[in-house]
């Protein structure tokens, strides 16, 4: 089945046809074949266009379902799945108001149709002038692919690629080889001769699938023996480990039975039928707390509840060993072909028909921008084109280091294992070793401004960091998202990346004692070129509390470190840094930090040596009972309009602080004042803080 994504369009609209209404519309629906979709507009002849649209899941075994407004023909619906845009006719069929998928899909998948006619003629808009220059076929889920091997090459090789953006490197065990005397797929497989034969994986993060949704699976052809390993996944060098504990297994022992890991447990099946000298399918998926085993498509019902088995269990295991389990006793006399672990998605989750062809190495045209060609008859966008998600998806707030109120450029010192220091708006720094100089620079073009630390001798580590707040980064869950940065390092070449989530809301705890899961980590081959890199993150369900962005290095003992245009967005697609105006940027970081600088505020003298002043933000913060900084350390100083200024130990000073503003009740003033109800305000700055 073609899967299309739109990457640059022709549009050709005649202009006695006009294109008005919402892009996002409205409707309603119910989970079930049918979905009620209530667009706006339409009408007969030359009536208006309404472009409305509906978003709904897929139901695994329902391919047709029924529209609340008929179209003439299916180039009247544009209509896509999991984000890629289906070929109309080819994909699917129109008859009035129903839609039939050609093809079945994951149950779950996200179907969306937006009717471009609601005409009772679609002959004023064809859609065949719509060019689609995107048809690369790909997995919509590749971001997620964790390991993806093949086993193709030349017979007798020991060179195993992992077509996955990991790039794992395995380790050769035994004889282990390529072979061409049986294949899947390809022409080639992995050949073990059950004696000191398997593979193993290095410790990759990606494999640790915590509490979320995974799928493993692979093609497997059985030789001879009685006790074979397939896989092993687990949390023990080399993958091989002597129980169930947090890991996952697939074994053979004599003809259609077998052992099978899952949920600490060791869980055996009579269900492998037909095991020796052909190839057979396997995969283990968990899908929202329910793992299930699967043998060649269908359901395996002899474990579990009728094959369904409850399953919260935190995997944390990053040791993939292919070709045997549980120890070297127990390893795959045999092939296996076409291996692919998917992490963060359940691709099946009742009875399926194993794929026919090999898995894809990308993820094609999925997530692509929609870009209308400039030269289209009445469309003038230029050749840029426009991305219809350009606005606010940006979640890293001022990623430019535009906004720096605590230092205003000049440079600071980050002292080594202390607390984490906060530098430009939003962003923390930490040292280990020894300090660090850290300052926002001036930079050119794209980057106007940057961060940028220099290192020291004896320096172990720096880390640059930013807390991302539930409200910004709930809808993230579940979902893939893609991280950009720019980044230079003038001694060191390799910056790591490690993205986690709050252990409740908002709540990172200390980078002494942070309450934090780590969802996934990479590393960027940096030079001293400032560069754009990118990676995708998949966010687990669970990650509803809140997200943290941190880059950090290793011993920058000299040489400077630049940081730059951050920016982590929904989707698996890294588009151009968002800029925002600075105005806006500013307000975006005042929530979470504010400094106020000369005579603020407004009051007046209660009596000779008392007074009040209330000092309002500008912008409401994200908590009430902030920490509040006086430039002039601990003591306050006052102005007294008109009578002098006085000045007052901190501890005379009751300070209550909320979202909206500050209260100071000042209970001694010195020099005392011999007038009462004079305006009162503060002098110096004052810092308020409700950072994460």
């Amino acid at each position: 089945m073609p899967l299309t994504r739109i990457t640059s369009q022709l549009i050709s609209i005649p202009s006695n046809y006009p294109l008005t209404g919402s892009l996002n519309g409205t409707a309603s629906y119910a989970i079930t074949s049918s979905f009620a979709m209530n667009g706006g507009g339409g009408g007969g002849g030359g009536g208006s266009t309404s472009l409305t649209g509906i978003t709904f899941p897929y139901v695994s075994g329902s391919n047709t379902y029924v529209l609340s407004q008929s179209a003439v023909a299916a180039n009247d619906l544009l209509l896509s799945v999991n984000g890629v845009v289906q070929t109309p006719t080819t994909d699917y069929t129109v008859s009035a108001s129903s839609v039939t998928f050609t093809d079945s899909y994951p149950s779950g998948s996200s179907v969306n149709v937006r009717y471009l006619v609601t005409a009772t003629s679609s002959s004023f808009v064809d859609l065949n002038n719509i060019v689609l220059t995107g048809t690369t076929t790909g997995d919509a889920y590749y971001p997620q692919v964790a390991a993806l091997l093949h086993f193709d090459g030349v017979n007798g090789s020991t060179t195993i690629t992992d077509n996955s953006k990991n790039n794992i490197t395995f380790t050769v065990n035994g004889n282990s080889q390529i072979s061409t005397a049986q294949s899947k797929f390809g022409g080639a497989s992995i050949l073990f001769d059950g004696t000191g034969d398997y593979l193993s994986s290095p410790s990759v993060s990606n494999f640790a699938f915590g509490t979320g949704d995974f799928t493993i699976e692979c093609w497997a052809y059985k030789n001879s023996g009685t006790n074979n390993g397939i896989l092993h996944l687990s949390s023990t060098a080399g993958g091989l480990q002597t129980n169930s504990t947090t890991n996952l297994a697939i074994a053979l022992f004599t003809t259609g039975t077998g052992t099978f890991y899952a949920n600490n447990t060791s869980y055996n099946t009579s269900a492998f039928t037909n095991t020796t000298n052909t190839w057979n399918h396997y995969a283990i998926v968990r899908s929202s707390g329910v793992t299930k085993l699967y043998f060649n498509g269908n359901l395996v019902t002899d474990i579990g509840t009728s094959g369904a088995i409850t399953d919260t269990t935190n995997y944390t295991g990053t040791y993939l060993a292919i070709g045997g389990y549980y120890s070297t006793a127990y390893l795959w006399n045999g092939y296996i072909d076409e291996l692919r672990i998917t992490n963060g998605y359940a691709r099946y989750t009742g009875n399926f028909t194993p794929s026919t062809t090999a898995f894809s190495n990308t993820g094609g045209d999925v997530g692509k921008a929609l870009v209308v060609n400039s030269t289209a008859t009445g469309v003038s966008i230029g050749t840029a084109g426009f991305n219809l998600n350009s606005s606010n998806i940006n979640r890293i707030i001022n990623g430019a280091m535009a906004v720096d109120q605590r230092n205003a450029g000049a440079s600071q010192t980050i002292t080594a294992a202390a607390a984490l220091a906060y530098t430009v708006d939003r962003w923390y720094a930490y040292s280990t070793g020894a300090n660090v100089t850290g300052q926002r620079i001036t930079g050119s073009a794209n980057n106007q401004f940057a961060y940028r630390f220099t290192g020291a001798a004896s320096v172990t580590a720096i880390g640059f960091g930013q807390r991302i707040e539930a409200a910004n980064s709930i809808d993230l869950a579940g979902s893939t998202a893609t991280l950009g940065v720019d980044l230079a390092n003038s001694v060191l070449t390799s910056v790591t990346w490690t993205a986690y989530y709050a252990t409740t809301a908002d709540t990172f705890g200390t980078l002494a004692s942070p309450t934090r899961t780590q969802i996934a980590t990479g590393t960027f081959t940096v030079t001293s070129t400032l560069t754009r890199y990118s990676a995708q993150i998949f966010i687990p369900s669970a990650a509803i509390t809140g997200l943290e962005i941190v880059f950090s290095v290793g011993a920058q003992t000299s040489g400077t470190w630049t940081i730059d245009n951050v920016q982590l967005e929904a989707g698996p697609l890294a588009t151009p840094f968002e800029r925002r105006m600075i105005g806006q940027e500013l307000i975006l970081c005042q929530r979470y930090f504010a400094s106020i600088n000369g005579a603020i505020g407004a009051g007046s003298e209660l009596n000779t040596s008392a007074a009040y002043i209330k000092l309002p933000l500008s912008v409401t913060m994200r908590a009430d009972n902030q920490t509040v900084t006086l430039s002039t350390g601990n003591s306050i100083s006052v102005d007294l309009f008109g009578t002098g200024t006085s000045t007052t130990s901190t501890s005379n000073v009751t300070i209550t602080a909320n979202r909206a503003g500050i209260l100071f009740n000042i209970n001694s003033l010195s020099p005392s004042q011999g007038a009462t109800g004079v305006p009162a305000t503060i002098l110096g700055t004052v810092s308020v803080s409700s950072e994460l």
